[in-house]
């Protein structure tokens, strides 16, 4: 797909962050690839390592002329995974933010939009999250009274991202994920 990017400021603007988000300090290693759910997707075979690679050789306009931005779910795995703290998803967002408004596929601008009004894009906010943790965990007490589900606990040996769908239309899969958690600990 042909966008109208402005192939310099790309680089420029790309290459800057690449350094605010750490990516400067890439070692290739891979370890992002093995947590992300869309490596290797399309046909142009990015991923998160891929993509900080291309900015780092200059070449930060293949990005936002890429569909694979598109694919990313900015789910975060990438960089929790990276051993050096690099923020892939902070490069993807701003590679998107890039590409003129009109010219974003289907309904992803909308999706954007709630994205960034909500931190989601299914408009759940923060204290409705946490509610339904909280209800799903209460339910789940009754057969494992020692149920603890800690929500941004700092130094926690276990991570776990949600689908916004999940909590707001399946909140009792939510229970499964905890009795698995639980059993793991």
């Amino acid at each position: 797909m042909s966008r109208a990017i402005d192939a310099k400021k790309a680089r420029n603007h790309l290459r800057e962050l690449v350094t605010d988000a750490r990516g400067d300090l890439c070692v290739a290693c891979g370890t992002c690839v093995s947590g992300c759910p869309i490596a290797d997707w399309d046909e142009q075979r990015l991923d998160p390592r891929r993509a900080v690679r291309l900015v780092q050789y200059g070449m930060g306009e293949v990005l936002p002329e890429s569909d694979w931005i598109w694919h990313c779910t900015n789910c975060g795995r990438c960089g929790y995974v990276c051993p050096m703290g690099i923020n892939q998803g902070e490069i993807i967002a701003r590679a998107r933010g890039l590409v003129p408004q009109g010219e974003t596929p289907g309904n992803i601008q909308a999706t954007a939009d709630l994205h960034r009004e909500h931190g989601n894009n299914m408009q759940l906010t923060t204290d409705d999250w946490l509610e339904v943790v909280e209800w799903m965990a209460d339910e789940l007490r009754e057969e494992l009274p020692d149920l603890e589900v800690p929500v941004d606990k700092q130094g926690a040996e276990l991570f776990v991202t949600f689908n916004s769908k999940l909590p707001q239309y399946y909140p009792m899969d939510l229970q499964a994920i905890f009795k698995i958690l639980h059993a793991a600990k």
